[in-house]
């Protein structure tokens, strides 16, 4: 397939996309119901301020609305989506459908930011010091399998463990390539900052 192209219509490239699509979004997004939020593939993954970015979620303008009846749209990088699995599959796109927030007062969208938001060094160094933090961390160990603290769960060895020797720490880690190498520089960062 030739990547002279820009952004291109999700059932062109995987109609499995749009299956998984339609069911995420009924299992969890049931408030979405009366909105058209079409899924679209970009070529790869784009930087934005330093980090990887996968998966976007876009409100449409109510030209844009008038013109083509959609809402919304989710845009995915297939260079990325071809090498995740089912599940990291199903989480982005979970991720990027609860950006929307439906506003039925004036039947639109809005995007909702991320609930959490924090350095993983702060995280690294100060543990879950907020109250959204700790929320956070709450929620993680108790639905997410493996996402537990690494003393408390033996594991499956299906993730990889990074030690953030200057913590004396270990920091359980998914298996993604960008985002161990953007989690391996974030240990770095921390490690450097512990040895002053």
């Amino acid at each position: 397939m030739s990547d002279d192209w820009t952004f291109k219509k999700a059932d062109e490239l995987d109609p499995l996309a749009v299956d998984v699509f339609r069911e995420i979004r009924q299992e969890y997004h049931a408030d979405l119901a009366g909105y058209a939020i079409a899924l679209l593939f970009m070529p790869k993954p784009k930087v934005s301020r330093g980090n990887i970015v996968v998966g976007e979620a876009h409100v449409l303008g109510w030209r844009t609305r008038f013109l083509s009846g959609l809402h919304g749209t989710v845009t995915l990088a297939w260079e990325w989506w071809q090498e995740a699995t089912t599940a990291q599959q199903q989480a982005l796109i979970d991720h990027e459908l609860s950006h929307f927030e439906a506003d039925d007062e004036h039947e639109r969208l809005r995007i909702r930011g991320h609930d959490v938001e924090e350095f993983i060094e702060i995280m690294a160094r100060h543990g879950a010091w907020t109250d959204g933090l700790k929320y956070a961390k709450g929620a993680l160990q108790q639905r997410l399998p493996g996402m537990e603290d690494p003393d408390e769960d033996e594991g499956d060895g299906a993730g990889t463990s990074v030690t953030i020797e200057a913590l004396g720490r270990t920091v359980s880690l998914g298996t993604h390539p960008e985002a161990m190498e953007k989690l391996r520089r974030a240990a770095e960062r921390v490690a450097a900052g512990a040895g002053r």
